[in-house]
C-alpha cells in the first residue's frame, strides 16, 4: 500500500499597524511665526482658542479627535527656539512647528485632554518644551517639566534617552525633562501605543518637575498620531508551512 502525506495549507492572521494620520499643535503660536495654521492647530489654555478638533496634517481637514487645553500660565511667544539639528525634537518638529515660544509657568498644571478617540485604535503623542535659557539648565537654576499621562488604559514609554521616567499616580506614568534649556539636547516626552480605553479619552498633564525656585513647566509643540491595526494574511504551507513528506507502507 502506498500512502502520500501532503502538507496542509494553514492561514495565519498577523496583526500589523499603519499610521492613519498625524496632527500637530503649536502651543505658543504668533502671527509672525512660520507655523502653517492651515495644517497645524494652535490651541492653548490661557488665551486664544483653548479647544477644537485636531487637523490631519496631510490634508488640513478636521479629524474626529478634539483637544482641550486648560490651566497653565502664559503663552510666551518670545521665548524658546527650535532645537539643534540631529536631536529628537528637531526630527519631529523642524519645518512644521516654529520652535519659538512656549506655554508655561506654575500652578495650575497645564492639561491637554484628548476626546473622541476610537477604542479599537492606538495613539502616539510627542511633546517638546524649551525655555532656551542656559541659566535654567544649571543645578542652581534648573527648570524641570513633568509630563504625565492620565486616564489611559495602557501605553509604552519611548521618551528621549536620558529623560527621567518616574511615578506620579501609576508606575512609569511620568517623565521629568530639564527643559529650561533644551536647545542642545532637544529631548521629548513620547508616549506610544496609547490605549484610550472604552471612553475614548486620555489626558497629558504638564506640571513642575522639581524646578529650583518657583514652579515652572514648559510645552511648545505636540505631534499626535493615530495608529490603525491592519490584518495581514500569510499562507504557510505543509506541516508548519514548508514540509512535504512522502511515506510508503507495505
Amino acid at each position: 500500500m502506498r500512502k502520500t502525506l501532503v502538507g496542509m495549507l494553514s492561514v495565519l492572521m498577523v496583526p500589523a499597524i499603519a499610521s492613519a494620520w498625524l496632527a500637530y499643535n503649536d502651543f505658543a503660536w504668533d502671527p509672525t511665526q512660520s507655523t502653517d495654521t492651515n495644517l497645524v492647530t494652535t490651541y492653548f489654555g490661557t488665551s486664544g482658542t483653548p479647544s477644537g478638533p485636531l487637523k490631519d496634517y496631510a490634508t488640513g481637514l478636521n479629524s474626529l479627535v478634539t483637544v482641550t487645553t486648560s490651566g497653565g500660565g502664559t503663552n510666551r511667544v518670545n521665548h524658546g527656539i527650535m532645537p539643534n539639528s540631529g536631536t529628537d525634537a528637531y526630527g519631529y518638529f523642524n519645518g512644521i512647528i516654529d520652535g519659538v515660544g512656549e506655554w508655561d509657568y506654575g500652578a495650575p498644571d497645564s492639561l491637554i485632554q484628548f476626546t473622541g478617540l476610537n477604542p479599537a485604535y492606538s495613539y502616539n503623542v510627542v511633546l517638546y518644551g524649551n525655555r532656551n535659557n542656559p541659566t535654567y539648565e544649571t543645578v542652581a537654576g534648573a527648570r524641570v517639566s513633568l509630563y504625565v499621562i492620565e486616564s489611559a488604559d495602557s501605553w509604552v514609554n519611548q521618551h528621549s534617552t536620558g529623560a527621567d521616567i518616574v511615578n506620579y499616580s501609576q508606575v512609569g506614568d511620568a517623565v521629568r525633562i530639564t527643559n529650561g534649556y533644551n536647545t542642545v539636547k532637544g529631548w521629548v516626552a513620547r508616549y506610544e501605543s496609547i490605549d484610550p480605553g472604552a471612553d475614548g479619552t486620555f489626558t497629558i498633564r504638564v506640571a513642575d518637575g522639581g524646578s529650583v525656585g518657583p514652579p515652572r513647566q514648559y510645552v511648545s509643540g505636540m505631534v499626535f498620531e493615530e495608529i490603525v491595526p491592519e490584518p495581514t494574511t500569510l499562507a504557510l504551507f505543509g506541516l508548519g508551512g514548508l514540509l512535504l513528506m512522502l511515506r510508503r507502507k507495505k
